[in-house]
């Protein structure tokens, strides 16, 4: 059974999303072309590509894949030089076409891929048994964490420029854990770390600037002192921080409940940006540059319940609307799709994520605005796609 992708441009441009558009076509990306069917979507840049991952075999092994974007289609490609490892992920993907993921192979190893120089293990060796990958800047940053003694509970943020082949380190409050997720253009850094040595990585909100072995607790979040744990996960260029705050699960690893947050560097306190009507978990996948758009996924019952993605459902939020199923909002004719997470955005307003398909797999899309709501929204790129019947 093959699904084959006409898409039309309709309209070319550039404009960054800052109103919550009223409709959005679906363009399904298919599997790994050898795999048994199971594919997510993670990045996507502005140029429309995305990555993620795709199944390779029966034996559910996932491979790290991107799908190319040509201006008409989406073709897909896996990642050479990954081939007979457990399992992989393409994690995002910058501007100039440069991958950042990780491995799995007993244990956790990040790379960084391009179609020049291939496959670059930048991070492995005996001395970096486990490391993992946040996010790679437009500047050829990746940004993730690493750990260096064997133990899931003690563990560093780390900045690697892969233009200079530099390694930089991000400290903790004392404790035992740090991790590194987002940096601006003024070379902000933002992330999370612990204070109180054998916790279990319990973490808070912080900045480094300057002295990466130094972090700033980040301050005004009195409103979230109810909750064990909170992170900053992105920045904005004007200083914008968005973050969450969370409980840990029984198994004290996952988040049973998760509330984003807002934090305004003018008056230096976070806000919530509440919940979706039903739920009491947010999960924040992506942001355009000026936060005035989040996506992300709502949860149930916590992140380790029973049919876990299957009790996900894809959010869109801006401070007009709150966080709104998505799913009210595809048009018409792709209501046997259900969208389980958004987890990346472009400044186009394209959205990338997983959805339910009409067969019942996990499948990678792609979530652009319809012509009706391109006024509305100001979103410059427009693409429509229509689907042929499956052969």
């Amino acid at each position: 059974m093959t699904r084959k992708l006409l898409l039309t441009m309709l309209f070319s441009g550039i404009a960054s999303a800052s109103v919550l558009a009223a409709d959005y076509q679906l363009i399904p990306l298919g599997d790994e072309p050898t795999g048994d069917f199971r594919s997510r979507g993670f990045g996507i840049n502005n140029n429309g590509d995305v990555v993620g991952l795709g199944n390779r075999d029966t034996a559910q092994s996932q491979i790290g894949t991107r799908w190319l974007w040509d201006g008409s289609n989406y073709t897909i490609d896996v990642l050479d030089g990954l081939e007979g490892i457990e399992s992989s992920r393409a994690q995002d993907i910058n501007d100039s076409g440069q991958i950042a993921g990780f491995w799995v192979d007993g244990q956790a190893q990040a790379f960084a891929w391009d179609a020049g120089g291939g496959l670059n293990s930048f991070l492995n060796g005996p001395d970096v048994p486990f490391s993992r990958v946040r996010r790679i800047t437009n500047s050829g940053k990746v940004l993730g964490w690493l750990e260096e003694d064997g133990s899931i509970f003690s563990y560093q943020g780390y900045i690697y420029d892969l233009g200079t082949s530099t390694l930089t380190k991000y400290g903790t409050l004392g404790g035992d854990v740090s991790i590194v997720h987002a940096m601006n253009a003024s070379g902000l850094v933002v992330g999370s770390a612990s204070s109180i040595p054998n916790d279990g990585g319990i973490r808070q909100a912080v900045t480094w600037s300057g002295d990466p072995s130094t972090p700033t607790p980040l301050g005004g979040l009195g409103a979230f002192a109810g909750y064990e744990e909170t992170r900053a996960t992105r920045i904005t260029d004007s200083g914008i921080i968005l973050g969450s705050a969370g409980n840990r699960d029984l198994d004290n690893v996952l988040f049973a409940q998760n509330e984003v947050w807002m934090w305004d560097p003018n008056t230096q306190t976070a806000t919530s940006t509440g919940f979706l009507d039903g739920y009491e978990w947010i999960k924040m996948g992506g942001a355009n540059d000026d936060a005035s758009v989040l996506v992300g996924h709502a949860y149930r019952e916590g992140e380790n319940g029973n049919a876990f993605i299957n009790e996900h459902v894809g959010v869109i939020w801006t401070e007009g609307t709150g966080w709104v199923d998505i799913n009210t909002m595809l048009a018409p004719e792709w209501a046997d799709y259900t969208v389980l997470q958004l987890n990346g955005m472009n400044e186009n307003g394209w959205l990338v994520g997983d959805a339910l398909n009409p067969d019942g797999d996990v499948e990678a899309v792609v979530l652009v605005p319809t012509p009706s709501s391109l006024a509305l929204v100001g979103f410059g790129t427009l693409l429509m796609a229509r689907r042929r019947r499956r052969s």
